[in-house]
């Protein structure tokens, strides 16, 4: 049986790994690191990961059983009917490493992945392993390599990318353990700002940038209108979500898939990639285990990020005070929406938004006008 190339050992890739290795299949993870040396990086997640992998109560940091919502003016607490979880990243990749390994994957490491090339008829992955070059024949190969994806290059999909930065901060004694606090303010970011308690004494407080540069000057001008002091800094890039595209992408007789990052698979309500980068996973692995159709098992994913995207885009238009009169509205029906239902059933929640709160189609209205406005005056 052919041996399956994923390139990158990220959360994805190497989730994506564990299945088909499970299912027989024959995987090899190239992975540019060396040994035990995954970035740290404090992540939060819903209870809906837990459809995909088994999170090992030893890796989870804290359990976040409520939201704090700040605008300018307004403030909403929002209770969780089951808690999000918070780990590092670095020990959920070596979880998932440990994993991917007992079950026969092969994970080559310190491998720079230098691009592909085509010898007759078949296709090879090139890397360099200690200065000496190594190819690797495939068929179709699997991008997991993350926003600055190399395989996304060579198939010529750059997916834009978003810049994350996070200080960790001592944790104040008036600020509960299990509560996120979520500010929205336009000074500092078009997404938000949040601080996400880590379990052992601190917080983690991080906002999202279209540029390097302005993700760490807006934190600095954040952290200093707080009077809050950092200890450490954390930060990367993140991929941007791309109405439309399909990561299944072909070349010449080559075939790659782009999952997680690579493939931009983020909810961009909240940047988040880690339950959308394992979902990709699955429905590669799976198209691939049961030899069908990729469209069929990515359509469910695509159409929650599209959801995602879509309350990005009206989000984006609202202003400081619209995030007022929102956090205003959610103190009703919405708020008890979000007790049960997690951003990762976004379905679920358009669903029922509505009902919860007819109020919010006034304020869709509102920012539809704003919209339309400024394109006149654009074109005038």
């Amino acid at each position: 049986m052919e041996r399956q190339i994923i390139v990158g050992a990220s959360s994805a890739g190497l989730y994506t790994g564990l299945r088909l290795a499970r299912h027989g299949i024959p995987v090899r993870i190239i992975e540019r690191r060396a040994d035990d040396s995954p970035e740290p990086r404090l992540l939060i997640v819903t209870p809906e990961l837990l459809r995909f992998v088994r999170i090992p109560d030893h890796i989870i940091l804290n359990r976040i059983r409520s939201y704090e919502l700040n605008s300018l003016n307004e403030k909403v607490a929002i209770d969780l009917a089951h808690p999000d979880l918070v780990f590092d990243r670095r020990d959920f990749l070596l979880h998932l490493e440990n994993e991917a390994e007992k079950s026969g994957v092969e994970i080559l490491r310190s491998l720079t992945f230098k691009g592909i090339l085509k010898e007759g008829q078949r296709w090879y992955a090139e890397c360099l392993d200690d200065g000496k070059e190594r190819y690797f024949p495939f068929r179709r190969i699997i991008g997991a390599d993350g926003a600055r994806s190399q395989i996304a290059r060579c198939f010529d999909a750059k997916i834009d990318p978003l810049y994350l930065i996070q200080a960790y901060v001592p944790l104040e004694d008036s600020h509960n353990y299990d509560t996120v606090r979520i500010w929205f303010d336009k000074r500092f970011t078009d997404y938000f700002v949040w601080m996400i308690p880590d379990g052992r004494g601190k917080v983690v407080l991080g906002l999202i940038a279209e540029d390097e540069e302005k993700a760490f000057l807006k934190l600095r001008d954040f952290l200093k209108e707080h009077n809050l002091a950092p200890i450490s800094f954390e930060s990367g890039p993140t991929s941007c979500y791309r109405s439309g595209f399909y990561p299944r992408v072909g070349l010449n007789g080559a075939t790659a898939y782009l999952i997680g990052d690579a493939g931009g698979q983020v909810k961009m309500t909240t940047v988040g990639g880690t339950f959308a980068g394992l979902w990709s996973g699955y429905a590669v692995s799976e198209a691939i285990i049961m030899s069908e159709d990729f469209r069929e098992y990515f359509r469910p994913l695509r159409c929650e990020l599209e959801i995602h995207n879509l309350f990005r885009s009206l989000l984006k238009r609202l202003s400081n005070r619209d995030f007022d009169l929102l956090l205003r509205m959610s103190k009703g029906g919405l708020r008890r929406l979000l007790y049960f239902f997690s951003r990762d059933q976004v379905r679920e929640i358009v669903r029922h938004i509505l009902p919860a709160n007819p109020l919010l189609s006034l304020l869709g209205l509102r920012c539809l006008i704003r919209s339309v406005r400024r394109m006149v005056v654009f074109k005038g």
